[in-house]
């Protein structure tokens, strides 16, 4: 189990400053994971988030892994690619 415990803290600057949530620390941490964590690897996302942040750990994920070419091997990418979901 990867618990993800970060700040999260109310934006300053852009669109929703002052009332919604800076989820940088909580992008930078998931990608992090996706890349380094082994097959099976459970998340639990200990942070005060908001709703669907679920989902948007999810897509950083499977992002990650089908767009890290170290995971790839020549003449197996699809394969790879495949494996990792």
């Amino acid at each position: 189990m990867i618990f993800i415990c970060v700040n999260t803290p109310t934006k300053t600057t852009g669109v929703g400053a002052g009332c919604a949530t800076d989820m940088t620390a909580v992008e930078i941490v998931v990608k992090e994971i996706a890349v380094n964590a082994k097959t099976g690897a459970i998340l639990v996302e200990k942070s005060t988030v908001p709703c669907r942040t679920a989902k948007l750990v999810q897509d950083i994920v499977r992002y990650a892994l089908t767009s890290s070419s170290h995971f790839l091997r020549t003449g197996l990418v699809i394969s790879d690619i495949l494996l990792a979901r």
